[in-house]
Formats: structure tokens, sequence, C-alpha cells
């Protein structure tokens, strides 16, 4: 029992000491563990820092290994082999169980004494003992006594710990480390810490696309880095890179490559100093891709546009909004579908035929789109082109009134006549009127009214319309305002509308327009007189200066600017005229427009206004002109010179201006006399039309409103009253009527009895009393029309006065020239005959002197004429003034004894007396025939009736002249051959108008030319030949025809009137005698030359009555 109880206690302290020293060997394991790493950390560190040399890492080595065996022997071997006692075992526990009181340690000891107990112990109390031990250790933990270190731990995991750090701070160290300690007697070279790296290493790329490699030097600088590659295995390319970016850290630089329209797959590297980066790879991939872009535009229909292509891969739209486009794509390969991508986000999906894509949409908006495709691998076009879509708006039509384009007054027509501008992108669908009146402080609803629908494919128009406004009704001070609207053919947006600027009709009354017709002539008349009244101060201011010029040899400073001044003076007198003459004009258009004068004295006052514009002669500017360069010459010589002409020519106006004056002192009592007929024969008619539509109201409403005309027909009457006293006035100064006659139209228009009828009328209206004032109404036409015709008497008798004085007048001076002539005539038959005989010449010369006085006298009679008729102008004094002028060479001829040369100029006088004859017959003719003054009525009617049959011509030429490419046919040959006899006719018609004025074409529009233009349409409808272009000169013929008739009366709104005052045509007589031996044979042929001139059929027998008589003289002679 006490052995099994020993061996048990024994077995468990040997397993306590083996648990022990397998602790012991696993701690020395754990502490070679912490070495090795501590180990290879050294090693680490001598790479870092000093790269030992092979001897040194031998010796690191070897000690590296004896330390290695040392700490395996001690620490791992030694305790597996030198094991504790078990007494140490036992005495631990002991130590840790304090119960054991020994016992355990003294079983160990004793248990050997019980078979040699020398000493003789208690075998019983050993054995006791062992049994107590055993006892007493059998529920006890005997591990605890095992002893554990925990510092092999703490060095193992530093060691560790310090190993990952390395690791960290350089991997490549440990890489160093391993090659220079498994070779350690290899002389291996400290490698450089340069590290190079290549981005991207592995990619994909679309197919031409551009691929930047970018290559990383980390760990140092480097001079130079070669980049490698090679495309699909083939041979290694190497080239050097360059720098591309700063260093990015301290040792680290970046270098870049760049691959162009990469196509295929390839491989690189990069190196230096015998540094390699790893391989890296990109792969080329190749995504459909559109090769080719159609474009097809489909427009709006209403634009007319034709279809158009664009240009081939351009992708890009601006067209106009509504317009279809028509996409068709071609493609590196197939694709399984398609579709147009807009910015908006929105999609439209594509027909896909293998490698061609075609789609449609309509551009609404602009924006941009990109076409998206993808193939059967599922990959889709890379980077798709944007396209940009303009979708351009149709702009609104534009309008624009351009006649009468200003606020008017309505005239007698009741008519405005419209013209407007219009324009659009592609057409309009309707033009419109839009127009409401205001009346009495109340405005009318708009009212529009259709002018034209039907365009064409016009894309701009001038719209006409005479727009009659009779049927507004309107009164006396009402205003119609209007616009033009003009609408767009849009039918995408629908269409748009443009308005042009408002402007206003307005009627005016009577009184208005007399009392501004009547300012305005006021105006003229003192503005004339005003601008006379200065040229005669320039006048005597210039006769000084001149005086004293003649006197100089030098021009000063001074005296250049006070000529300088004096200049300017005349300018702007000019000018001034100008105006009166321009201010003239528009009150003759005011007084046409409304019809408040009659042709005849409108045609007068046309004639009055031209000889105020031909105040400023071309000989007047000329001579300026040359007095100008004669002070910027500072020629002494050539400024008298200069002003002589000038002083001349400003006599010249002065005569004209003092003529000008005195016809209009005479023609302002008979232009007044004329407006008060016609006044009065426009508030007849204005109150038959009150009557009338007094006849025809219905209710008292009607009647009513019939109070405002009435009221102006009662402001017209005053200013009736207004006029009259003007025209008394005038009648007072100038004495051209009775007195006795313009009281009794004085008492005839201030009468009580019809201003008492004109109130009453006015006070029924607003009573509404329809049967009062129908009979007031009936006798106040009455009255207006008694007033008009005895306005008219009165003015009629005064132009018969005028007329029977001015013929006589007239009759006088040809009677006083004739007798001249014939006395110039025996002067010239008596130098001829005298010889050289000294007193037959004195008395010849004295007899020339007498003619020469007389010649005198009847020219200032011929000029105090001008001042008293338009009939007499200045080209009949020049003529006088020729007459003098030859009679004065011939009377010095013959006193210096040469009888030649006087003859000469004698027959030169009495050519000169006999034109001013055929001028002043030619006026006598005119004053006996009209009373207008100008003889232009009968002409006009000739004229008119042949443009009637020129446009008749016209019409039958278009209709029978062939079409180009079309043979003519005998019927339309025989036809044209009718025409061209016709046209013939016209033209022998008008060249007979023209003999019979006079030739006065040129006066209306240069019809002397269209005679040759209408003989040369004649023949060339003659011709087989004949084309379309005769029509073309057929109606610049009738053009031309009614352009002459315009000139003289103006029947346009507005145009300017374009008739000029009728010029004398002065004929030559017979040719002079420019040789001393002409003799009586060629005389008589120059007289029968001078037969054989046309001359105005009213005095053609009489001026050759006078020459044949010539001729018999000569013949008697013989």
């Amino acid at each position: 029992m006490t052995d099994k109880k020993y061996k048990s206690i024994v077995e468990r302290l040997i397993v306590t000491r083996n648990r022990d020293a397998f602790r012991h060997a696993f701690e020395g394991f754990v502490d070679l563990l912490a070495f090795i790493f501590t180990f290879i950390f050294l090693l680490w560190l001598t790479t870092w820092f000093f790269w030992p040399a092979p001897v040194f890492r031998v010796i690191i080595l070897v000690m590296g290994i004896v330390c290695f065996l040392a700490i395996t022997a001690r620490g791992a071997i030694k305790p597996l082999v030198a094991r504790l006692p078990l007494a140490e075992i036992a005495l631990r526990l002991e130590r840790f169980y304090g119960k054991l009181q020994s016992r355990l340690i003294a079983s160990l000891q004793l248990y050997d004494k019980l078979a040699k107990n020398k000493e003789n112990y208690s075998k019983a109390l050993i054995e006791r003992t062992i049994e107590e031990a055993g006892a007493e250790i059998k529920h006890l933990d005997f591990n605890v006594v095992i002893k554990k270190n925990k510092k092999p731990y703490q060095r193992l995991a530093l060691s560790i710990l310090v190993g990952v750090l390395c690791l960290i701070l350089s991997i490549q160290t440990f890489n160093y480390t391993r090659q220079l300690y498994l070779h350690p007697l290899a002389d291996i070279q400290r490698p450089s810490n340069l590290i190079l790296t290549v981005d991207p290493v592995m990619a994909e790329v679309v197919k031409n696309e551009d691929v930047t490699v970018e290559i990383t030097a980390s760990g140092e600088k480097v001079r130079r880095v070669d980049f490698n590659f090679r495309f699909n295995g083939e041979q290694w390319v190497k080239i050097p890179v360059e720098k591309s970016t700063g260093d990015s850290g301290v040792n680290d630089n970046i270098y870049t490559y760049r691959f162009r329209n990469l196509k295929r797959n390839i491989e690189y590297f990069a190196q230096a100093k015998h540094i390699r980066s790893p391989i890296g790879k990109i792969t080329v991939i190749n995504p459909p891709r559109l090769v080719n872009v159609s474009i097809g535009l489909d427009f709006p229909q209403y634009t007319r546009l034709e279809h158009q292509v664009l240009p081939n891969n351009d992708g890009s739209v601006t067209a106009i909004k509504g317009t279809v486009v028509n996409f068709n794509g071609w493609l590196n390969k197939p694709v399984k579908n398609a579709i147009m991508v807009f910015d908006d986000g929105s999609t439209k999906k594509m027909a896909v035929e293998a490698e061609r894509i075609n789609g449609k949409f309509v551009l609404n908006k602009s924006g941009s789109y990109h076409v998206s495709v993808e193939d059967s691998k599922n990959l889709k076009n890379p980077q798709p082109i944007e396209y940009d879509l303009v979708c351009l708006e149709d702009y609104p039509p534009r309008v624009e009134i351009t006649f009468p384009a200003v606020d008017i007054d309505l005239d007698e027509n009741m008519t405005v006549p419209l013209e407007a501008e219009i324009y659009d992108d592609f057409g309009f669908s309707k033009v419109e009127l839009v127009y409401w009146t205001f009346s009495e402080g109340r405005e009318s609803e708009k009212t529009k009214k259709i002018l034209q629908t039907d365009f064409g494919e016009d894309t701009e128009a001038l719209i006409t319309y005479n727009w009659y406004v009779e049927q507004l009704h309107l009164l006396p001070g009402d205003l119609i305002y209007y616009y033009i609207k003009v609408s767009d053919n849009d039918v995408i947006s629908g269409p748009k509308s443009s308005m042009s600027k408002t402007y206003t009709a307005r009627l005016p009354g009577l009184d208005e327009i007399m009392a501004d017709i009547t300012n305005s002539q006021e105006d003229v008349f003192r503005e004339f007189e005003r601008a006379a009244d200065s040229q005669r101060r320039l006048r005597d201011e210039l006769e000084n200066l001149s005086r004293e010029i003649m006197k100089i040899s030098e021009i000063d400073w001074e005296r250049k600017q006070q000529i300088q001044r004096t200049l300017d003076r005349q300018k702007d007198i000019a000018e001034q005229l100008e105006k009166v003459a321009q201010q003239m004009e528009e009150n003759i258009e005011k007084l046409d427009k409304n019809q408040l004068a009659t042709m005849e004295m409108l045609d007068k006052m046309e004639e009055i206004k031209q000889l105020m514009e031909q105040v400023a002669t071309p000989e007047l500017k000329k001579a300026m002109e040359k007095l100008q360069e004669a002070l910027r010459k500072m020629d002494p010589d050539m400024l008298k010179e200069a002003m002589k002409n000038f002083n001349f020519s400003v006599e010249q106006i002065n005569e004209q201006l003092d003529r000008t004056l005195a016809l209009l002192k005479k023609f302002q009592l008979e232009q007044k006399l004329d407006t008060l007929a016609k006044m009065a024969q426009k508030l007849a008619e204005q109150q038959q039309q009150i009557n009338d539509k007094l006849g025809m109201c219905n209710s008292e409403k009607e009647v009513s409103d019939l109070q405002q005309p009435q009221k102006a027909q009662k402001q017209g009457l005053e200013s009736m009253k207004d006029q009259f006293e003007q025209a008394d006035s005038l009648n007072k100064k100038l004495d051209m009527l009775p007195q006795q006659d313009m009281d009794k139209a004085n008492e005839m228009l201030n009468s009580p009895q019809m201003n008492k009828q004109m109130n009453q009328m006015i006070q029924n209206l607003s009573m509404c009393k329809k049967q009062g004032a129908c009979m007031l109404g009936q006798n106040l036409q009455q009255n207006f029309e008694n007033m008009a015709q005895m306005f008219q008497s009165l003015l009629e008798q005064m132009q018969s006065q005028q007329q029977q004085m001015i013929t006589g007048m007239l009759k006088k001076a040809i009677s006083d020239i004739l007798y001249l002539s014939q006395n110039q005539e025996a002067l010239i038959d008596s130098t001829q005959s005298v010889g050289k005989r000294l007193e037959s010449l004195r008395e010849m010369a004295n007899k020339q002197k007498d003619l020469q006085s007389a010649t005198e006298r009847v020219a200032n009679n011929v000029s105090d004429l001008t001042k008293e008729t338009l009939f007499v102008n200045f080209a009949i004094m020049e003529r006088l003034g020729e007459a003098l002028r030859q009679m004065q060479t011939a009377l010095e001829s013959l006193n210096n004894r040469r009888t030649s040369k006087a003859k000469d100029n004698q027959v030169m006088a009495m050519a000169a007396l006999n034109q001013t004859i055929m001028m002043l017959m030619n006026s006598l003719n005119q004053a006996c025939s009209c009373k207008s003054g100008t003889g232009m009525q009968s002409f006009m009617q000739s004229l008119n009736q042949m443009a009637q049959q020129q446009q008749s011509l016209n019409q039958q030429a278009q209709s029978l002249i062939p079409m180009p490419g079309q043979t003519m046919t005998a019927i339309q040959y025989q036809g044209l051959q009718k025409l061209a006899a016709q046209q013939e006719a016209i033209r022998k018609s008008l060249e007979e108008l023209m003999d019979e004025y006079g030739e006065s074409g040129n006066i209306l529009g240069r019809l002397s030319e269209l005679g040759e233009e209408m003989k040369k349409v004649a023949e060339e409808l003659r011709s087989k030949d004949a084309d379309r272009s005769i029509i073309q000169r057929q109606e610049r013929i009738l053009s031309r025809l009614l352009d002459a008739q315009k000139s003289v009366h103006r029947r346009d709104y507005s145009r300017k009137r374009q008739a000029r005052a009728g010029k004398d045509i002065i004929r030559s007589g017979p040719d002079i005698l420019k040789t001393n031996n002409k003799t009586d044979e060629q005389l008589a042929e120059d007289i029968k030359k001078a037969l054989s001139e046309k001359y105005p059929r009213r005095y053609e027998n009489l001026i050759k009555e006078y020459f044949k008589a010539l001729t018999e003289d000569i013949t008697i002679e013989k």
C-alpha cells in the first residue's frame, strides 16, 4: 500500500517536472524566434546603413549562427536535457501548499529508509507519512509550481513589431538584405533607391483614341528615362521621354508619353539606371463609330423652300421652326440599335439596317443632340459628337406706310391714297387697314378692312389703296386714326402680325383752311417784300462799293471782308426767295387739294412762283463765282471786272424783283375774288349735302347730329367775311374794280337776313324742327350760290378790264415797234446808196439817232408792261436791248464813215426788232385767247387725247406681238402694219401740236424727243422682226405723255407740281449780213429761208406776209 502511494506521488512529480521542462524549452524556442527576428532586423540595419562587404557579412553571419546555437542549446535543449530533481518539485509544492507541512518532501527522502533503515527510523511513521502525503496531494494541482516566464513572449512581440516597422519603412531593403546575406561571399553592389512605375499598368482603350502613359520615378532624381514599347509582340522600341511636370516630391519625377490614334495592342515599360518598371499593357477595343453623316432638311410647306442636303458629316442644323430633319448615318460595323439623344433628355429611336442608321425629327426648339449606337457586344460609341440645333423663328412681318407717312388733312376728294411696303421672310396671308374715328370727344370702335389676301410667292410687296372715306360721314374737325396690319403665312406657330405706325387724317373746316392759306399768303407777300427791300439796299451799297474799288490799286483785308459780306448777303437773299417760292408752292397745293381756286388761277400762281425761283439767275451765280475767285487771287483788275458783272446781275435781279412784286400785288385781289367764289360755291355744295341728309332723317337724333356741320357752315361764312374785308382793302389800294360793286358784294355777304337764317337753322336743328330747318337750308343754299355767282362776276369783270388794258398796251407796243422796224429798213436802204458823202452820212447818223431814241422810249413802255402782265417777259426786253446795242454800233460806224459796217449793224437791229414783234404777237395771242395767262388748257386737252390713243395702241400691240420663241402669223403682221400707221398718226399730231404752240414741247417733258421715239417704234412695227421690247418702248411713250400732263396740272395728292412756266421760243430771223459786199440776191435768199421756217399758226400768216413784202421791195429795186 505504501509503495503504491509512493509511486503515485513520484509519477505525479515526474509529470510535473516534465511539464516544467517542456515549458522552459518552449520559452527558449520563443527566445530563439525573437533572436531570429532581432537578428534579421540587425541585418536590415546593416544593409540600410552600411551595405556591409562580404567579410563583414560572413562575420555577422558567423556571430549570428553562434548566438543562434547558444540560444538554442541553452534555451531550448538544456531544459529538456538537464531536468529538475523531484525534490525541487516537491519543495516548490511544499512552499505553495503549507498544509503539506513537509510531509511530501519527507515521503521522498524517507521512502528509501524502509529498505535500508540504518538509522532505525520508525517504518510505521514513514509509511504513515507517505500515506498521509499521498492522501494530501490527491486533490492538489501540481501545475501551480510550473514557472511561467512572459519575457520571451514580450521579446518576440517586440522583435516582430520592429520587423513590421522595417517592412513598412522599406520592403526593398529586406529584398536587398536577403540578396546580401544569402550570398555573403558575393560582391553585390549597393542598388539605387530609384523606383519606376507606369500608369496605366493594364487598360482598355477605344481604337483611334489618344492614350497618355505616365511614368513615375521615385526614390531619387534621374536625368533620363527611356520608354520601351512594342505592338503585338513586335520588336521593342526605345525612345527617351520628356519630363511633363515638376517634381511631385523631393525624389519623384513624372514623365509622360502620348500614343496618338492608337490602333493596336501595345506593351511598354520604363527604364532608368538599369531599373525597369513593371510591364504595362493597353488593349485596343473597336467600338461602333459613325463614319459618315448626311442631313436632309424638309422645310415647312409655307416657306416654299426646296429640300436641302447639308454637307457630309455636318450634323448641326440651323433651320426654320417646323423643319423635318432627316438623319442618315453610316457606321464602321453593324449595330443592333441606335437612338438620337437630345439635350433635354428625350430620345428618338432610329431605324437600323446593318451598318446604316436613319431617323428623323421635327425641329421645334434650339438645343443639341447626339447619336448613340450599340453593337452586339453591348459596346457603345464613345464620346459621340454633340451636334447643335438652332431653331430659327419665323420673324414677324414688317410694314411701313410710305405714303402719305404723315398726319394729313383731308381735301375735297375725301380720299386717302395709301402706299405701304410690306416685308416678310416667306410670305403673307393678309393685309388689313385698321381705323377708327374720333368725333366730338368720342372714339368709335376699330374697324378692319382687308386690303389684300393673295400674294403668290412674294416676300415683299407694295400695297396701294385709294381709301375713300366719304362713307364715314365725317364732320369738320373729326379725326380718323389708322394703321396697316400685315399677317404672315406661318402655319407652324400661327400667323404673326405687325402694325405700322398710326397716322391720322383730319377733316378741316373751311374756315381753318382759308385762315391757314390766307396767313400763308400774307407771309409770302411780306417775306417777298422784305427780300425785295433788302435787295434794293444791297444794290445801293454795292454801287458805292464798286465806285470805291474802281479807284484803288490794291485790295486790303478790310475791303475783301466787305465784299465777302456783300456776297453772303446776296446768298441769304437768294435763299430767302427760295423759301418764299416753296411756301408759295405749298399754298398752291392747298388751294388745289381743297378746290378753292380755278385751274387758271392755279396756273397763274405757278407762274408767279416760277418768277420768284428765277430771280437767282445763272448769270448771277456765275458772276458771284467769278467775284469769289477774284477775291481768292487778290487781283485788282480781275476784281474790278468781276464787280462790274456782279453789279449788272444785281441790277437785273432788282428789275425782276420789282416786276414780280408788282405782279404779286395785282394778283392778290384776283386771287381773293377767285377764292371767295370757290368758297361760296363750296359752302353751297356743303349746304346741299346737309339739306339732303336732313331730308332723309328719320329720328330726332339724326336731325340733331346735323347741328355741328351747320355750325361749320356758319364758321365758313365768317371766314368769307374776313376774306372779303382783305379783298376790299386791296381794291381800295389798287383801284381795279369800281367801289360800288364791292359795296354791293359787301351788303350781300353781311346781310342781316342771311345771318338770321343761319342762326335760326342751327336752332331748329338743335330743337329737332325738321320742316323749318329744311326751308331755311334751301334759302341758305340759294344765298351761297348767289354769292358764288356774284364773286365770279366780279372776278370776270376785273379780268376783262385787265385783259383789255393789256391787249391795248400790247397792240400799241407792236404798232410802235413795227413802225420802228419799217423806218430801220428804210434807213438800211438809204445807207446802202448814200456812199461816203459827209453830209449824207451825217444825215443818216441823225436819223439813226432818232430811231435809237424812239426805241428807248418804246423799251421803257414795254418794261412797264412787264409789271402789268405775265405775258411779257424779260426775253422781249433782251431783244429790244439787242436792237439798241446794234443801233448804237451803227451810229458809231456812220460817224466813222464805215457805211458797210453800219449797214450790217442796222440789219441786225432790224432783225432784233422783228423778233420782238413776233414775241409780242405771241403774247398778244395768248392774252386774247386765255384768261389764265398761260394758254395751256387746249394744249392739255390735246395731250390727253393723244395719251388715250397711245394707251389703246399699246393694248392692241400686246395682243399682236408674238411671245418669245413664237413665229409671227400673217394676221399678226397685218395688224401690226395698221398699228404702225396709227403710231405714225399720233406722231404727226404731236408735231402739229408743237408747231401750233411754237415748239413748246421742251416745256412739258421734252416732247420734241418723244416724236423721234414714236417714229422708231412705227418703223419697228412695220418690220417682221418685231419683238416684245416694242411694248416697253410704247409704255415709255405713254408714261412721258402722262408725265407731260402732270407737269402742268397736279392731280396726285402730294406730288410736287412739275409744270414749268412757258418759255418764249425765240427764232432767229434772216441771217445777219456779215460781209460788206452782200448783194440783194443774197438778201432775198435769206428772206426765202426765213419764209421756209415754221412759225406758230396763230401768227404764221402775218409773219410770212411781212417777209414777202420785204422780198417784193427788193425785186422792185432791181
